[in-house]
């Protein structure tokens, strides 16, 4: 039911993402600075926060739901395998940082 309910979110909050630059590009063409400056700027950091504000309010709701239901990341079978790869996984960024660390200083290339 939620997924339904909430399937908009992302392709509005893409569209939003995509679109926010048009005001900004009709108000050039005006070669209006002021409302280049002011108002386009404005339009555009807003319809990307509308945008993002879609990505993150469903994610935090499927997240929920899917803790809730203990679906994906949250299931049983996922939860005993991650206790048993975390020993493993933790020396292994360890190591893979230390390589790193070491090239980087002694040969200057990052």
């Amino acid at each position: 039911m939620f997924k339904e309910k909430e399937r908009y979110r992302i392709p509005t909050g893409v569209m939003l993402c995509i679109v926010s630059v048009v005001p900004l590009l009709l108000f050039s063409l005006m070669e209006n600075t002021l409302l280049v400056e002011r108002f386009g700027v404005i339009l555009l950091t807003s319809m990307v926060g509308i945008g993002v504000y879609q990505f993150i309010k469903y994610g935090m709701m499927n997240s929920a739901y899917e803790k809730i239901l203990n679906l994906g990341e949250y299931s049983v079978e996922e939860q005993l395998f991650q206790k048993r790869i975390e020993p493993l996984s933790g020396v292994y960024w360890i190591i893979i940082s230390l390589i790193y660390f070491v090239w980087s200083f002694t040969t200057m290339n990052w």
